[in-house]
This record gives structure tokens, sequence and C-alpha cells, in this order.
């Protein structure tokens, strides 16, 4: 639920706050690795794959064994599991060169909490399959109602219709995945391209682009292990 595309009613000034962000059009850029367009799935969406051994030289006297790697798709599959559904995560949303929300929570299980903060408020969420609550900084706890669609880039990642390698070096290696728009949130049809991170073969970061109100609006998520392991249930 932290990559949220819904809107929920926040306790400040009554405003509605959008959680990341709501369903938004799909955009593609040429330079930097992105959510396509709508139906366009093609070769700008393929990054050249990376050398994965160097040449030993013709005066190396012993023969070194070649690396054993892996194929990206099963090394995305890996990553994606090494996370399941118990991670800490901290999403930021750039637009134009500004930071417009960050949200920094745990996901445990099938429930969420966390910190939203946008335009210089802190908003708390637990967001549970019976119910959603919210509390504004030094406020009280309130049920919110959610309405529209939920999207998790991670379960988007689970089945992809193509992943390359972008980049591998030491123990970190970068795949680009491209994804149905509607399963990451960013459109309803077509396709969209997703650069992931992959740290000792854990899943540590995700990000791509999306058209939003005002320009274009760049989404990072960072993913560690869980920060607060307490099971996460309605407050109290």
């Amino acid at each position: 639920m932290w990559h949220v595309c819904t809107r929920v009613r926040s306790l400040l000034a009554g405003a509605a706050l959008v959680a990341c962000l709501g369903p938004v059009a799909a955009c593609s850029s040429s330079n930097t690795p992105g959510v396509t367009a709508n139906g366009a799935v093609g070769g700008s969406t393929s990054a050249p794959a990376s050398s994965a051994v160097a040449s030993t030289g013709a005066s190396t006297t012993r023969p070194t064994a070649p690396a054993t790697t892996v194929a990206p798709s099963a090394l995305l599959q890996a990553a994606v599991a090494s996370r399941a559904d118990r991670y800490h995560f901290r999403s930021t949303v750039t637009v134009n060169g500004a930071v417009t929300l960050t949200a920094d929570g745990d996901r445990i299980g099938t429930s969420s909490r966390l910190d939203l903060v946008s335009n210089g408020a802190t908003v708390s969420y637990v967001i549970t399959p019976a119910g959603s609550w919210a509390r504004p900084e030094g406020g009280d706890w309130s049920p919110v109602s959610a309405t529209g669609t939920t999207s998790d880039p991670i379960a988007a990642l689970r089945h992809p219709s193509k992943v390359s390698t972008v980049s591998r070096k030491g123990d970190v290696e970068r795949l680009l995945v491209t994804v149905p728009a509607a399963a990451l949130g960013v459109g309803t049809s077509g396709s969209a391209d997703v650069t992931v991170t992959i740290t000792k073969g854990a899943l540590s970061r995700i990000d791509y682009r999306a058209t939003a109100a005002g320009g274009v609006a760049t989404v990072s998520n960072e993913l560690s292990a869980v920060t607060d392991a307490t099971p996460i249930t309605a407050p109290k």
C-alpha cells in the first residue's frame, strides 16, 4: 500500500492528500529510463548489457575461471522474493526538480505504517485490510476512507514483459524492467519501464517517471530491512 495510487482524506484542513501519485498518464524519455507512452513497446526500452568478464590478456599464465552470471530475469525474481512482504520503504516524489512528497514506513504482510510529508505537513497512516487511519502531527488517530486503486511496484515486477541489464559493479546490479503500466498504476494500457537496483541479491531501489499535475514526476523507492517489527494493528 505504500506506492499508493489512492486518495485518502487528510486531517489537515480537510484537504485531499495524494499518497505518492494518483492515476496518471504515462510519459516517455529518450535519455532516462522511465514510464513509456501507453502502447509504446520497442527497442527504446532496452538497455545495453554490461560485460561480465574482462579479458585476462595473453600474458596470463594461470587461466582465470569465467565469472558465473545469473540471467537478468532470474536475478530479478530472486531479488523480489528477498523482500517478500516484509520491508522498510522510503518513497520520494520529485516534480520538476522539487520534492513534493515523501513516504517513510514499514510494510509487514498486508499492512503498512508510514509517515507522509507534503507541503511541510506530516501525517501518519496505518493501513490494514480492516481499515485505514490517519493522524496529523500532534493530533489524534481518526479513520479515513480510501478510494481508487492501489499499486505495489514490487508486485508489478513479478510479471515483467522484458528484463535487461543496465550495469553491474561489484555486488550492485541495475536492471531495466518493462511491466504493464496498469500494474504500476501509471496507466490503463501499454507498458512502463522501471529501473531496478539490486544490492547483494536484494531489491534495494525502484525508480520510474510519470506525468503528474504540474509536470514530470520522478518516483524513487528505497527498500531495506524492516525497522519496526511490531505487528501493525488498528490504532487505539
